[in-house]
């Protein structure tokens, strides 16, 4: 699966998240996944992990539907 990473961003020193899409036999995914560098060298490039999850690009609605429903939860979570 040839895949662009839209976006990411660092979880911690040795990690990050990446939020990519691509093509594998003619359907159109969306992967989230963690990275990591498999060594203590900052310089290492960094390599996906087994933590993720890939998805076909028509159940976005359905994770933005999810991500929707945890900021409504947070706001809870702050007015408490």
């Amino acid at each position: 699966m040839g895949k662009e990473c839209i976006h990411s961003f660092r979880k911690s020193d040795a990690e990050e998240v990446r939020f990519s899409a691509g093509q594998y036999r003619d359907k159109h995914y969306l992967d989230i996944r963690i990275f990591f560098r498999p060594g203590k060298d900052a310089k290492q490039e960094m390599v996906p992990s087994k933590k993720g999850v890939t998805l076909p690009i028509d159940m976005l609605a359905e994770v933005e539907k999810g991500v929707s429903l945890i900021r409504k939860y947070e706001r809870g979570l702050k007015a408490s």
